[in-house]
């Protein structure tokens, strides 16, 4: 099985539908044979999702399935400019943890996202990777994700 959507059905997920940006930004932009990815939240399909601070309202598991929750998010922002099959390699994921001043396992957080796009894209989903803590996130989410992404240069199409 080495079609990134068999994989990621295979661990029973599916993409949600590409994200609306919520102000004057592309969610993914693609030039060339790369795709930078914009932030994403950990919010659902469904406007639920996982929101409020680590170590406070949320432990270190739910901060892991946020961070799940986000990359799919960001990677259905990535299908609307290039299929999942054209990916080459997840060059680096950027996250932001919504936590304590005391809470430092941001790096554990993001393996729920780091953890995900391996098992959707094996060797080609390993990444660079920041983790950051901030005190506030936009709308309050849990975790947000950004990445960039190397395409297989037979897929590249000219940018206008």
């Amino acid at each position: 099985m080495n079609d990134p959507l068999e994989r990621l059905h295979a661990l029973g997920m599916e993409l949600p539908p590409p994200p609306e940006p919520i102000a004057n930004y592309l969610p993914a932009l693609r030039h060339g044979d790369l795709v930078y990815v914009s932030g994403h939240g950990s919010v659902g399909r469904d406007g639920a999702g996982i929101f409020g601070r680590l170590g406070e309202e949320l432990d270190l598991e739910q901060g892991r399935q946020a961070a799940c929750l986000a990359a799919l998010n960001c990677l259905a922002a990535l299908s609307a400019v290039a299929p999942l099959s054209s990916v080459r390699q997840i060059l680096k994921l950027a996250g932001y943890v919504h936590s304590t001043a005391g809470f430092t396992r941001q790096p554990e957080v993001l393996n729920g996202a780091s953890d995900l796009l391996v098992a959707v894209f094996g060797p080609a989903g390993r990444h660079a990777r920041t983790a950051i803590g901030l005190t506030q996130t936009a709308r309050n989410f849990a975790v947000q994700l950004e990445m960039i992404v190397a395409l297989h240069p037979a897929n590249y199409l000219p940018t206008t």
